[in-house]
């Protein structure tokens, strides 16, 4: 008879009995109500050139999450586009937190729209659960507390379910119109450990304690995130989370290493994200002090800019990467705000720098956050504690902390290759104003804010007599390609000073990029340009045109001293 050895993890059973109990708010609309947008406003929420979330009265006019703003704009002529603006929202979002400091000193930030605590404390304070929910959802409900009326008009509608309503804690609410968990705008959510609690704050509901394996047995395995190992699990037919638990934990753990125990362990409960497994002591950390006392933010994230980047760059030669950090700023009079950061994805420098410029100006700036008390005095420390790290500078888990916003991802990204090359290293395209598609984009020097639509938008709007219009090609050659663009009889063609063809153009050769010459079906052009007349170093004169073969290939080729180049090409 074939056997499983159980597992002999240390901590499986400290964790299984001291997960703690965790509650989460979240705001799926939050972009549009930090704006004070109505859900009858035709209003969609722009990245990348997607549509990342849209108000209820965009989706009945046939709008989707993910579709391409182009082909939305030629559908409709009603919608308003707003670009997305990650700070802003983070900055608006500092209301909904400050609430929640109300009830614990310690708020975690999840994401622009979700935030949570540990309930253990709060729990005995307030005398239980239900108590605890009520004085939140008036908390969230008065109107002194920051929050834009027009919120109240939202009504958010929870997902699928995929589970039973035997595994809920259900809360006497006789007296009250709503449910605790649910304010209309906003979801409050409880479960064992941060996993479940985010899950529950998107149905509005709290699991009851020792249910979270129940809770989470009928939900796809995509909860887990999207990578190589989860396609691997659904192509063995692992479709659902319980399937997940069937699975010897042993086999999990030898076949997909951390990341078959991390699941398995979250399907069954056992959330170690929560609590702390070693002596706080044991924990990388640094101490900054501030001689004499800050008081303006930007002075004090500076002086902490060194070193948090050498604690950061300690931590990758281990091969580690931080996901959560708790932060904790004290002034003179012993005034302390705390504030645990979290994200799926490795935080870098540049982003716990911003996240603490924020949690600062909250503090610091009056009326910032009403409910807040300004410190009487200027800061003296900062304490920084990683309390959570990868040994992948992945995506892990990437469940809800980005999911509307796919540009942050990418700005992740590229802090995580800047932390791992050097100083200068990171150079990224950035669209700036010029006549050629070369001049367009230029490699830049990454920093955070490079691409902030305000500042850049009065340059690109500027005028260029002689630039094609969009949309632009999807390949820019540097170096240009030599090509030969001849006519029926295999003749080179020209172009005279008049701005014409001397003769009619047939084929384009360019055998370093096409197999064979291309037969052209329609051209456009050809457009004279003059570039620095007044500069005799620098001075070009060229003429571009834009020609479709008739396999469908559009292509801008420009001639200049009486020779062809291929300049770009559309996909």
């Amino acid at each position: 008879m074939k056997r499983h050895f159980q597992s002999n993890d240390l901590f499986d059973n400290e964790i299984a009995n001291n997960t703690p109990r965790v509650l989460v708010f979240t705001a799926t609309s939050w972009p549009f109500i930090a704006r004070g947008i109505p859900p009858d406003s035709k209003s969609v929420i722009v990245s990348n050139k997607q549509i990342a979330a849209l108000t209820p009265a965009a989706r009945k006019v046939g709008v989707s999450l993910g579709d391409k703003v182009q082909s939305v704009k030629a559908r409709s002529s009603e919608l308003e586009f707003i670009e997305i603006d990650v700070q802003f929202d983070l900055r608006e979002f500092e209301k909904i937190v400050g609430i929640m400091e109300q009830f614990c000193p310690e708020v975690e930030v999840f994401s622009p729209s979700s935030c949570g605590f540990d309930m253990r404390g709060p729990t005995k304070y307030f005398g239980g659960e239900a108590t605890l929910l009520n004085q939140i959802t008036t908390a969230l409900a008065k109107d002194d507390n920051g929050i834009d009326p027009v919120s109240k008009k939202w009504t958010i509608k929870s997902p699928r379910r995929y589970f039973r309503s035997s595994v809920l804690e259900t809360f006497d609410h006789s007296h009250q119109e709503l449910d605790p968990c649910k304010g209309g705008w906003y979801f409050l959510g409880i479960g064992e450990g941060i996993f479940s609690a985010r899950l529950a704050s998107q149905y509005g509901v709290a699991i009851k304690p020792g249910m979270t394996k129940e809770f989470l047995a009928g939900f796809p395995i995509e909860i887990f995130g999207t990578s190589q190992d989860i396609d691997t699990l659904k192509g063995s037919g692992v479709e659902r989370v319980c399937d997940v638990t069937e699975i010897p934990r042993r086999l999990l753990i030898d076949r997909f290493g951390s990341f078959g125990k991390k699941i398995y362990n979250l399907g069954t409960g056992m959330d170690s994200s929560s609590i702390t497994q070693r002596p706080s002591t044991e924990l990388p950390a640094i101490r900054i002090e501030f001689d004499p006392p800050a008081y303006l933010a930007e002075t004090i994230v500076f002086s902490m800019r060194s070193q948090v980047e050498q604690l950061f760059c300690n931590l990758a030669e281990q091969g580690l990467y931080p996901l959560r950090i708790r932060v904790i700023f004290e002034t003179e009079s012993a005034e302390v705000i705390s504030r645990i950061w979290s994200s799926d994805i490795p935080i870098s420098t540049t982003f716990l720098l911003n996240w603490s410029r924020w949690q600062l100006e909250a503090w610091t700036q009056p009326k910032a956050v009403a409910l807040r008390e300004s410190p009487s005095s200027g800061v003296i420390l900062c304490d920084i504690t990683i309390l959570e790290t990868s040994t992948s500078p992945s995506v892990q888990l990437d469940l809800y902390s980005v999911s509307i916003y796919p540009q942050e991802k990418v700005l992740h990204s590229i802090e995580r290759a800047k932390a791992k090359l050097k100083q200068g290293e990171v150079r990224v395209p950035k669209k700036t104003s010029g006549r050629s598609f070369k001049d367009q984009f230029q490699l830049v020097l990454w920093q955070t804010g490079l691409f902030d639509e305000k500042e850049t938008a009065d340059t690109l709007d500027s005028p260029w007599p002689g630039k094609l219009p969009e949309p632009a090609p999807s390949v820019v050659f540097d170096p240009l390609i030599p090509i030969d663009v001849l006519d029926r009889n295999g003749l080179q063609v020209g172009v005279n000073g008049m701005g014409e063809f001397s003769k009619t153009p047939e084929f384009v050769v360019a055998n370093s990029v096409f197999d064979g010459r291309k037969q052209i079906k329609q051209v456009l052009g050809p457009w004279q340009t003059t570039q620095r007349w007044w500069d005799n170093t620098s001075y070009r004169r060229l003429a571009r045109a834009q020609v479709v073969s008739e396999d469908g290939v559009a292509m801008v080729i420009l001639i200049e001293n009486s020779k062809w180049f291929l300049e770009a090409v559309y996909d």
